[in-house]
């Protein structure tokens, strides 16, 4: 089944979808074998429940196969999905074509004959670390002065506090904070006269990407 005879109608049916099922697969054998730095990180966090839920269920290690296949259009509608050395396999019976990407480094094929057929690819951006934020990443999300203000709050500061500390107008940190308000990165209470802002989780979390 190395080379599928696709029909043009059946290519101009096909979708793109997703499978829980095939991310669980892709989970698992980034737990069994990881290859990328984003696996082993991910790994790292959880290979120890998945060693024990192997202790209790040593068969599940069964899952895994070598699918290290290369995927590919040669033409004229064929579409290489591994390399085995057999007579292309026609889909012309064919009422269904998915594509679906999933978490892995490469991907697979799935089907159900004669009628369903599926390929597996691996999702991009995937490679990119998730701990390593841009420096101003989060100034380009939320804009500079929001970002300053939001950066600031870690202790609980009031809206005068606040003018001084970053040299904008009254108005302009009000209506930043109103904002930050509004999505949940910051809480406010009163103390006394004054009225004090500080970051709530969500805006820790933000701070912390910055």
């Amino acid at each position: 089944m190395g080379v599928w005879q696709v029909p043009s109608d059946l290519l101009a049916r096909s979708r793109f979808t997703v499978s829980p099922m095939v991310d669980t697969i892709a989970a698992l054998r980034a737990l069994h074998d990881p290859r990328t730095p984003w696996q082993r990180a991910w790994r790292g966090r959880h290979v120890e429940a998945f060693r024990r839920m192997l202790v209790g269920r040593p068969v599940v290690a069964g899952v895994f196969a070598d699918l290290n296949r290369n995927v590919r259009w040669l033409g004229d509608g064929r579409l290489q999905v591994n390399d085995y050395p057999e007579p292309p396999l026609s889909l012309d019976e064919a009422e269904r074509l998915v594509f679906l990407p999933a978490h892995c480094r490469r991907g697979w094929v799935v089907w159900d004959k004669p009628t369903r057929f599926g390929i597996v690819y691996p999702v991009r951006g995937i490679l990119v670390d998730p701990t390593s934020p841009a420096p101003d990443g989060l100034a380009r999300l939320i804009g500079a002065n929001r970002a300053n203000i939001l950066a600031r709050l870690d202790t609980p500061l009031s809206t005068s506090q606040l003018v001084a500390v970053t040299g904008l107008s009254l108005g302009t940190v009000s209506d930043h904070l109103r904002v930050l308000l509004d999505a949940g990165a910051v809480g406010k209470r009163r103390s006394g006269r004054e009225v004090l802002y500080w970051r709530t989780p969500l805006g820790d979390a933000l701070a912390a990407g910055r």
